[in-house]
Order: structure tokens, then C-alpha cells, then sequence
């Protein structure tokens, strides 16, 4: 997540939906890009550098997050968040997992086809990308959701409205073909399956 009093926005980060260029393109607006703190906001605030973050996760939910700072606070804040094709987001996340040594998850995946992956995913390790975005009664709790495939766009349209200029740079990018290409019939219902409650949130197809 990245938190800034001056320009009064909270980005909620989805994991590999261009985190990396949104946490770069907006590095100087924000205080710090550090996992949590068990130190009261105000207090961080008059004096960031002096404090250590430890309770809030990088990739903390908008739920999280708003239990953290509190309803009050919470609502104070521009908040976004940025979404994915879920088929595409499978395709980056495996990809992703197999080239990142660090992952907690590279050995166990790296030696999986995708098709295997795809089926160890929706059976064993499921999650969606509203987890980031909806609380447990399914509201909506961000501003602002944009869109991956939009994101050029989208992100000038956060930008306007937290006041602040900043482009994207592209970081961190899986290099691979269509992802489309990745699936077969079985494979494409899988996640189909799996995934309908971010499909039908989001109004993504696997067209």
C-alpha cells in the first residue's frame, strides 16, 4: 500500500497488477513504502522517519487497511486500487513465481506446467483479486477500481484527482505471449470457475 497525508490518497496494492510502476511513478508523494506500523497514524505522521513499519502488510486489503486507520480516517482518503483479466493475471502470476528465486512459492511451482499450475491454483491456493477491494458483505470499499488493461488511463485519471503529475514506467514485466495462448478448454473453465466472482465483479471474459 502506499499512504499519502499531503495529497490525501491510499493505494490499495493488487499483487501483479503494476504495483511496482504505481509505487515508483508516485515514490515522492508518499511517506514511506514499508510493510505496517503498531505506532498511532498521527504520530507517523508528524514524524515518519522516526517510526518503523511492522503490522500492515505490503499487500494489505482495503478491509485491512481501514481497520487499521480506522472508518474515520479511512473515508477521509482518496483510495484505489487497480485490477486484472483474471486469465491474464494467472499467466503473469506463474511466470512471476517461476523467475522470482525469493518467491515463497518458486519451488513448488517452478516445476509445474502451466495447465498444472492452473489446477493446484483453483484447488489448493485460491484468491481473488475483490479480497483487495470488497469487505465480507461484498461493498465496495475503494474509490476508485481501474484496470490493467487501461492502466495509462486510469492512472492519469487518479492522478487528476489527487493533484499530483507522474508518469508510469514499466517495471517488473512477465515477457510472454497472449495469454490466451496459455489455455485450453478445460483450463480456460477452470478459471472461469474459480474466478467468477472477480469476473462478474469486474466484467472480464476470457474473449
Amino acid at each position: 500500500m502506499l499512504l499519502s497525508e499531503q495529497h490525501n490518497y491510499i493505494y490499495v496494492h493488487v499483487y501483479k497488477v503494476a504495483g511496482q510502476s504505481v509505487k515508483l511513478a508516485l515514490r515522492r508523494y508518499h511517506y514511506r513504502y514499508l510493510p505496517g506500523l503498531r505506532t498511532p497514524l498521527a504520530h507517523v505522521l508528524e514524524s515518519p522517519q522516526a517510526y518503523t513499519f511492522r503490522s500492515v502488510e505490503a499487500h494489505s486489503t482495503a478491509a485491512q487497511l481501514r481497520d487499521w486507520l480506522g472508518e474515520e480516517k479511512w473515508d477521509s482518503l482518496y483510495s484505489f486500487s487497480f485490477v486484472r483479466n483474471p486469465w491474464d493475471w494467472q499467466v503473469s502470476l506463474y511466470h512471476f513465481i517461476q523467475k522470482n528465486k525469493f518467491n515463497y512459492q518458486r519451488r513448488l511451482v517452478s516445476s509445474m506446467s502451466f495447465d498444472d499450475y492452473i489446477r493446484w491454483r483453483v484447488e489448493e491456493d485460491l484468491h481473488q483479486q475483490g479480497e483487495f477491494i470488497f469487505d465480507r458483505h461484498g461493498k465496495q470499499l475503494v474509490d476508485f477500481v481501474g484496470r490493467y488493461e487501461n492502466l495509462s488511463e486510469d492512472f492519469q485519471t487518479v492522478c487528476r484527482r489527487v493533484g499530483v503529475h507522474a508518469e508510469l514506467p514499466h517495471v517488473n514485466a512477465s515477457s510472454h505471449a497472449s495469454f490466451r495462448s496459455y489455455y485450453n478448454d478445460t483450463t480456460a473453465a477452470l478459471v472461469a470457475e474459480a474466478f467468477a466472482p472477480d469476473i462478474e465483479a469486474f466484467g472480464y471474459s476470457f474473449e
